[in-house]
């Protein structure tokens, strides 16, 4: 698979990322009591990886479909329901404070956010899953806001694509 391959170049690094996700089945699941329904369409999910596994080991457990015990809110829909259309990086920035940039940024497009889904450890932002498109296809924007996080902060090393066409 062209994800896996790449993700190589991202052993050792920290940093922030986007999932591009298609979901071509409603999925619904209970969180904190709290009933949770992702309709079908494309959606970009906000996500942060400092610990010792860095970006390498958290995009690698998302791009593994294989049965997985359920840690965020995310693995419910990268185990079952969703296709992963691109992954887009910013290195050696991390953490909730350039999560909630992006998902502003994502927001400022019109992305419309999936109230408490991935924000648990967020002051700053509602959601971390924003709905862009009602079918399975990238607006485009996801590395935009990539690369204006990117911009915003020293040490951002590199910006770029995983996977996807």
């Amino acid at each position: 698979m062209q994800c896996l391959d790449r993700l190589e170049e991202l052993r050792g690094k920290k940093g922030v990322y986007i999932l591009v996700l298609c979901i071509t089945d409603p999925v619904q699941f209970i969180t904190r009591h709290k009933r949770i329904i992702i309709e079908k369409g494309t959606y970009y999910y906000v996500g942060s990886a400092g610990g010792p596994g860095g970006l390498y080991g958290r995009l690698k457990r998302h791009l593994t479909r294989a049965k997985k015990k359920i840690v965020w809110h995310i693995d419910l829909l990268t185990r079952d329901a969703s296709k992963i259309l691109a992954i887009y990086t910013c290195t050696n920035l991390y953490g909730v404070e350039y999560e909630a940039y992006i998902s502003t940024c994502i927001a400022g497009y019109g992305g419309k956010p999936i109230k408490g889904f991935g924000a648990t450890d967020d002051p700053f932002s509602s959601s971390h899953l924003y709905n862009v498109a009602d079918e399975c296809r990238d607006p485009g924007y996801a590395e935009n806001c990539i690369r204006n996080v990117c911009s915003t902060g020293n040490g951002c090393v590199m910006v770029f694509k995983i996977c996807g066409d």
